[in-house]
């Protein structure tokens, strides 16, 4: 018998326009090629966007609502300690100004070893400072005999029997700070640092900032008061903690709120 071409063969059985509309096995496979190359150009863009809409998120949060922050001082102790990890309220600024017994962080200028308000030093290297708010836009700020006079009012201070106590054993009492209508804890570390003994006046738009362990902090009394716009956030909570000198975690102050 004599072989046939099968095309011929369904031509004859079929007829040639059924035939025609049958689709040839190359262009099918060309077909399916190109629908997999833009479904997988789909997947590709959608990735794209994806990782653009995240990273925009990201920095919108991180500009305007939260930031942490490592803690590498012990200067505002009892409240702060070295090694703790700390989330930063930006928004809680963007709707109201600092009040006297926040905890806040705040941009500083650094020149060589001393620090300055950012605006004295508007082309130094600019750090990342923390400290608690003592004086207000346009109010007096006096240090005698180890207390902070604001207008003429003396801060209250009491002993507890609350402590820290070092790794080596050396035990700091914690006493507990009443200023107008702020309240804190101060760790009872001797010397309130060198001050002048008259008034300082805080001009507008000014904060005084000390730290809670004062006679170890290197605050306002050293680089004078602070511009509003250089305050970058309220200190929000502990959100991990861990010993520098033990390398361990420090289980009970996370989670734990600054006040």
């Amino acid at each position: 018998m004599e072989a046939e071409c099968p095309t011929i063969g369904l031509r004859r059985i079929f007829g040639p326009a059924r035939f025609a509309r049958w689709p040839r096995p190359h262009s099918l496979g060309v077909k399916q090629t190109t629908l997999g190359v833009q479904y997988g150009m789909r997947i590709s863009r959608n990735l794209i966007i994806h990782i653009i809409v995240t990273l925009l998120v990201t920095l919108c949060i991180r500009v305007y609502l939260v930031q942490a922050y490592r803690i590498s001082s012990n200067s505002m102790a009892p409240e702060l300690l070295e090694g703790d990890h700390v989330l930063v309220n930006k928004l809680a600024l963007f709707i109201d100004d600092p009040v006297r017994g926040d905890v806040v962080f705040f941009n500083i200028a650094r020149d060589r070893d001393k620090l300055y308000a950012p605006d004295r030093r508007p082309d130094a290297e600019h750090l990342q400072y923390v400290k608690r708010v003592i004086g207000l836009p346009g109010e007096m700020v006096e240090i005698r005999e180890r207390l902070i006079y604001i207008n003429g009012v003396p801060e209250i201070v009491e002993d507890t029997n609350e402590a820290i106590i070092s790794s080596k054993g050396e035990r700091t009492t914690i006493q507990q700070a009443k200023l107008l209508n702020a309240s804190y804890r101060l760790l009872n570390s001797g010397n309130v640092g060198i001050w002048p003994s008259k008034p300082l006046g805080i001009e507008p738009g000014r904060y005084f900032f000390l730290g809670d362990n004062r006679g170890h902090s290197y605050d306002s009394r050293h680089f004078g008061t602070v511009r509003r716009d250089a305050i970058v956030g309220k200190g929000w909570f502990i959100y991990f903690s861990i010993d520098p000198e033990t390398s361990s975690i420090r289980w009970d102050r996370i989670g734990r709120r600054l006040r």
